[in-house]
């Protein structure tokens, strides 16, 4: 289950939002595990309105109880690839622009145990955060368990 977040764009329209989607995968790169939090950009306003254009590719900026974690994009022609994977839930009928952040256990268990998550791409022209709309922390509580930490 995705954890989504949201953020108000009263500037565009009442009850206007872009969403941020966050879920936790271990992606196998030739027999190399490796656990990523992949992160959909999507919107349900005009693109051209929402100034979600791809510039939030950059780096993630959660803060998690106070205490920020900064995530950079992962590198490498595997997040290409895994970037279009249905497997990662991106959300259905909405333009998405997807990027993944390579993880440790430790950082998605401390990511999944906060209490107060807020999520923003501070590099990106529209640095305003994103809050929880549907939590998925159980999610990332369970991919670990799955992968044993």
């Amino acid at each position: 289950r995705p954890w989504v977040f949201a953020r108000g764009r009263r500037d565009v329209a009442v009850n206007a939002r872009d969403y941020l989607t966050l879920v936790a995968a271990e992606i196998d790169e030739a027999g190399r595990r490796r656990l990523v939090l992949a992160a959909h950009v999507w919107s349900t306003i005009d693109s051209r309105a929402t100034g979600v254009t791809g510039s939030e590719r950059g780096d993630l900026l959660l803060v998690i109880d106070g205490r920020d974690l900064t995530l950079a994009p992962l590198a490498s022609d595997m997040a290409l690839s895994g970037a279009r994977s249905r497997a990662l839930l991106p959300p259905d009928d909405a333009h998405v622009t997807t990027t993944l952040y390579p993880v440790d256990a430790a950082a998605l268990d401390y990511v999944a145990s906060g209490r107060v998550v807020v999520a923003s791409f501070p590099r990106a022209p529209l640095a305003l955060p994103y809050t929880p709309w549907s939590d998925g922390r159980q999610a990332v509580v369970e991919l670990l368990r799955e992968i044993g930490h």
